[in-house]
């Protein structure tokens, strides 16, 4: 039997579990690189180094986009072979699985995520658009996008400033969200509204038809398509203000690019850095955030230690070339 025909049976198998569409196109993704090395080669033949010529091939050079593959998208494909060698052990087609326990490189290329800065925090809360609200929820009760489009207004205790996390939406065609009960890690959480959003968030209920708190134009849930474009949209609108001037989206020398791309999980990151900032204690911070352990945070708080050691240490080699006037000649 070759690695493709197995790969074939195994996502049979995993179609039969119901996995979401999501999921079907990463493992589709995975399973295509994988052929491309050992697609045609007998089951019975594969070892260990061909796993990881893979992964260190791909760490090099992603073929679709000619630039190194990230550290998720080698996850990805070594978490794929496993699952898929895992599958043919079970079966008696191999006796050892040659993807168990292989290392993703340490140098592999990190995906960075970074918070807003104060600026683009200032631009989300004073931009109007149709999104403003979408994004006012993300970066200020660290909503995911999933779970900020299957939000209703049922979930939103303004009274008592607080959000009901417990739907989120789910890609299951390729232009259709489901709304399904749970969130990411499986549990629900409960997310304070800071006093100033739950005061705009009841003006824009007062003047909502939806029971969606961050519906399409006609109410309706959003599709991926109608929230990739309307994302897209307010981002050249956060352009614009970014800008100043009298252009418009409309003008004919187009929209003035002066940001970098601003991205759902940006304004997620950047509720997570004003958590820190806040003093937040980690364990809080992790169920606020619905992470699915405490690990994730305590990376995210690690990383903004290391960014404020940093920051501090500018300051300090700033305020010696301005006021520390010594030679030290030996």
């Amino acid at each position: 039997m070759t690695f493709s025909q197995l790969a074939a049976i195994w996502y049979s198998n995993k179609e039969c579990e119901g996995i979401c569409y999501t999921y079907q196109l990463e493992i589709k993704n995975s399973i295509k690189h994988l052929n491309e090395f050992i697609g045609n080669r007998d089951i019975t033949t594969i070892r260990p180094f061909d796993i990881d010529n893979i992964i260190v091939s791909r760490a090099k050079r992603n073929p679709n986009t000619g630039k190194p593959m990230s550290k998720k998208g080698l996850k990805d494909i070594l978490n794929t072979a496993n699952s898929i060698f895992e599958f043919a052990v079970d079966n008696d087609f191999i006796i050892k699985n040659p993807a168990r326990n292989r290392k993703i490189p340490k140098n592999a290329k990190q995906e960075q995520r970074r918070a807003l800065t104060c600026v683009e925090q200032q631009l989300i809360a004073t931009t109007p658009h149709k999104c403003k609200t979408a994004a006012l929820i993300m970066m200020l009760c660290g909503l995911r996008a999933g779970e900020l489009l299957a939000l209703q207004w049922s979930d939103v205790d303004l009274y008592n400033q607080v959000i009901q996390v417990h739907h989120r939406v789910q890609r299951t065609a390729p232009n259709e969200f489901t709304v399904t009960n749970g969130t990411k890690n499986g549990k629900c959480r409960k997310v304070p509204i800071p006093i100033d959003l739950s005061m705009y968030l009841q003006k824009v209920k007062n003047n909502c038809k939806s029971i969606y708190v961050c519906p399409k134009q006609d109410g309706n849930l959003h599709t991926p398509s109608s929230w990739k474009s309307a994302w897209k949209s307010y981002w050249l609108e956060l352009n614009l203000a970014a800008f100043g001037g009298n252009r418009n989206k409309f003008d004919s020398k187009g929209v003035p690019i002066v940001l970098d791309n601003i991205t759902p999980h940006m304004l997620r990151h950047t509720y997570a850095t004003l958590l820190y900032k806040s003093g937040v204690d980690v364990l809080v911070a992790s169920k606020l955030m619905g992470h699915s352990n405490v690990q994730i945070t305590l990376d995210i708080y690690t990383h903004l230690d290391e960014e404020n050691v940093d920051k501090n240490i500018q300051c300090l080699n700033d305020y010696l070339k301005d006021n520390f006037h010594h030679n030290f000649d030996l």
